[in-house]
C-alpha cells in the first residue's frame, strides 16, 4: 500500500486538495447539479452527528445520500470536511459512489468534498461510530478509491495495518490520506474470513479502529472510536 500525504498549505485539518461545497458552488455551477443528483433532503432529527465537529464554519448541510438497497443511508451529510478524527472514505465519480453504498447507519455523519467539479469527482468520508454496507463487485471493478482520511487535529502518530491474510505492519501516520486497496484485497480473496483492520493512534491515547469485512457480494465497514 502506498502512503500519500495530504495536500500542501492551507487548512491542515482538511484532507487532500479538495474544495468545500460552498467554494465549489461559486467556482462551477455544475457542482450544484452534481450534488442535487447525489443528495436527498436531510432528515429532521439530524442523525446523531458529532456535536461541534459538524456545525459552524458556514458549509451547508446538503442532505443524505439516496436510499440504495433495502435499508438505505441513515446518516446526515455535510458539505466540506468536518471532523477531528480519521474517517474512512470513498473517492470517485458521483454515479459510482451513489451506486456503491447499500446502507449506512450509526452515530455519525458523512462529509462530501468536491475534488473536481468538471469531472464530477468527489470524496465521501464516513465519520463516527458507523456501519456501512458497500457493493463488493463495484469496489472491485470500478475506479473508486478507498482509504482513511486523517486530519492534523487528530495529532496522528502510528497506524497498525492488518490487511486480511497479509502480514500486520506498523506505519508512521501523518495528516493526509492513507490509501487502502479494499477492492484489490477483496478481489484477491485476501479478506475471505479475515477483515482488513486499521488501528490509528493519536496523541492523548486516542485510538480509532476501522474494519472492512467481506461477505459474498458485500463489503461491510465498521468504524469505532
Amino acid at each position: 500500500m502506498k502512503y500519500v500525504q495530504h495536500g500542501e498549505g492551507g487548512r491542515s485539518d482538511v484532507p487532500g486538495r479538495s474544495r468545500s461545497l460552498r467554494g465549489s458552488f461559486g467556482f462551477a455551477g455544475r457542482a450544484a447539479c452534481m450534488l442535487a443528483i447525489l443528495c436527498l433532503p436531510i432528515a429532521a432529527d439530524g442523525g446523531g452527528g458529532q456535536g461541534g465537529q459538524v456545525s459552524s464554519g458556514g458549509d451547508e448541510t446538503v442532505g443524505t445520500l439516496p436510499v440504495i438497497g433495502r435499508q438505505g443511508v441513515k446518516l446526515p451529510t455535510i458539505g466540506g470536511w468536518r471532523g477531528m478524527r480519521p474517517a474512512f472514505y470513498l473517492e470517485g465519480s458521483v454515479s459510482d459512489i451513489q451506486s456503491s453504498v447499500y446502507s449506512a447507519r450509526g452515530d455519525g455523519y458523512i462529509t462530501i468534498e468536491v475534488l473536481d467539479p468538471a469531472g464530477e469527482r468527489i470524496r465521501a468520508a464516513f465519520h463516527g461510530n458507523v456501519s456501512v454496507v458497500l457493493d463488493k463487485e463495484l469496489l472491485e471493478t470500478s475506479a473508486i478509491q478507498t482509504g482513511l482520511a486523517v486530519p492534523a487535529s487528530f495529532a496522528p502518530q502510528t497506524a497498525i495495518l492488518t490487511p486480511g491474510t497479509e502480514p500486520t505492519r506498523s506505519l508512521r501516520l501523518r495528516a493526509g490520506v492513507l490509501p487502502l486497496a479494499v477492492g484489490e484485497l477483496a478481489s484477491s480473496h485476501a479478506l475471505d474470513g479475515h477483515p482488513l483492520q486499521v488501528q490509528a493512534y493519536g496523541e492523548a491515547g486516542r485510538v480509532q479502529t476501522t474494519r472492512v469485512y467481506s461477505q459474498r457480494d458485500k463489503l461491510i465497514l465498521r468504524q469505532s472510536y
